[in-house]
């Protein structure tokens, strides 16, 4: 599986150290073209706070499910996922749902797919009560993100590379392969594989891997805020996944040693909760923590690998029971409590309220 992936990461020059450190970033460089029926009647979305990721490994054995749980850790509920069927699949679009987002109504889940075997995954939508569609070929390496009104989705398009895809979430439901939406060009020097819009659509946040900033090789990929008015840049730092506050004040991000705080202009960058994953001597972090916010902005979560340090510890393989955990943090006060035992990639659905 990683030797063509080095092949095609070759292809648009990026770094040996982005290379060896990141494949999870660029794991799934090919996509599906529709997917096939698992089940007839899906079952409706639970009503939780959380929507998280319960599979752990990238290719192989399936799991097939997500799960939902409260904040306080009630109501853990586990649904199966179905897919629709397509006249003109060649290739079965197995393999597991992971990085899952969820609309503030409950209605709409959007998540990443990870074949089996060494079959690549694309991105799928499904609506509530419905089987899961795959999205238009080319779309969705990484997590995607929604926009404030939740209508849209930001994800990265697999070919070529250098773009964001600002997308309507209904032109998925539809099956609709044309790609219509806003694409964010970013140069020819980086490589965007993350992006955000802030609450107003002003301002876009994005991580890209780079050889401008630095030929010291940084640890983690590049992250930019530009203004969508004037295409002015600031370089905010290095870090995975930047997410922003309800507010538009703070932006949420996985840096070298923790989970971090910082302003869109760069400033005030603030530890919130140390971190190093306890994966010693490998040369990249499979699942790393991605934080998001609650709706009132008062919290994050986020998963942490709870195994002991070690040269040969392997946080993704199951055969070692429980690895990661799911955790929330206070940014006022910077308390943390675990939430469960078990599920990664956590994500706090966004109450959207009403005008």
């Amino acid at each position: 599986m990683l030797k063509p992936l080095h092949n095609m990461i070759q292809r648009v020059k990026l770094t040996k150290f982005i290379v060896q450190a990141y494949p999870v970033l660029f794991i799934v460089m090919l996509s599906l073209h529709g997917c096939t029926t698992a089940s007839p009647s899906p079952e409706e979305f639970p009503e939780r706070d959380i929507v998280f990721q319960t599979a752990t490994l990238w290719g192989g054995k399936s799991d097939s499910k997500l799960g939902f749980i409260n904040a306080d850790g009630s109501g853990l509920t586990y649904l199966q996922i179905s897919y629709k069927s397509s006249s003109s699949q060649s290739i079965p679009a197995v393999g597991s749902p992971v990085f899952p987002i969820i609309t503030g109504d409950n209605s709409t889940l959007v998540f990443r797919t990870v074949g089996m075997s060494g079959h690549p995954g694309n991105l799928a939508l499904m609506r509530n009560g419905q089987p899961a569609i795959i999205c238009p070929v080319g779309m969705g390496v990484s997590r995607p993100s929604l926009n404030a009104d939740q209508t849209h989705i930001v994800t990265d398009l697999v070919s070529p590379g250098g773009r964001l895809y600002w997308y309507d979430l209904n032109e998925c439901q539809s099956t609709n392969e044309a790609g219509e939406g806003k694409i964010f060009e970013i140069d020819i020097n980086r490589y965007p594989t993350f992006g955000a819009l802030s609450p107003t659509n002003k301002y876009l946040v994005f991580q890209a891997v780079s050889d401008e900033i630095s030929t010291a090789e940084p640890p983690l990929p590049a992250m930019y805020v530009r203004d969508l008015d004037t295409d002015k840049e600031t370089f905010i730092g290095f870090g995975l996944a930047p997410a922003w506050s309800p507010d538009g004040q703070w932006i949420a991000f996985r840096g070298t040693d923790g989970i971090y705080l910082v302003r869109p202009n760069g400033e005030e960058r603030q530890l919130l909760v140390e971190y190093i994953s306890p994966e010693e001597g490998r040369s990249y972090e499979e699942w790393p923590p991605l934080p998001t916010w609650s709706s009132d902005g008062e919290w994050l979560v986020y998963h942490k690998c709870i195994l002991e340090p070690g040269r040969r510890v392997d946080c993704s393989d199951p055969l070692n029971g429980i690895n990661f955990s799911i955790f929330k943090v206070n940014v006022n006060t910077g308390y943390e409590t675990k939430v469960f035992d078990g599920g990664l990639n956590p994500y706090w659905r966004q109450v959207v309220s009403s005008p």
